[in-house]
């Protein structure tokens, strides 16, 4: 049983690895953020809420916005009603790179029922 398990595990890698690769440009932990951020579009995000959704310091969450908005996928924006309090949200790009990279997934992921198994 662990030695399926190490296979699939393994294979979801390797999946995960080419499908970034397909983002050219996007590390895996600035995806990670991209896709906090796709899935957070109805709601407003702020740095410290994107740094702790992401287990990383602000400084880190900070430095990887900036990457990402020089890339044209992450905008920013500053509230209304509090001028130090930046709104993050995702570019049109950024949600294509999420949509491409998830679809590639999806493809690409090997079957996970137990009729899939090797002979």
């Amino acid at each position: 049983m662990f030695d399926a398990v190490l296979r699939s595990s393994r294979a979801l890698v390797a999946v995960s690895a080419r499908s970034i690769a397909a983002a050219k440009g996007v590390t895996l932990p600035q995806f990670r953020m991209l896709v906090v951020l796709f899935e957070a579009t109805n709601r407003t995000t702020n740095l410290t809420a994107l740094a702790a959704a992401l287990d990383v310091a602000s400084p880190t969450a900070m430095r990887m916005v900036d990457r990402l908005v020089a890339a044209g996928l992450v905008e920013r924006s500053v509230h209304a009603d509090n001028r130090r309090e930046t709104h993050l949200t995702l570019t049109a790009s950024g949600r294509r790179t999420v949509r491409t990279v998830t679809a590639r997934r999806r493809r690409d992921s090997p079957p996970c029922s137990p009729s899939s198994r090797p002979p």
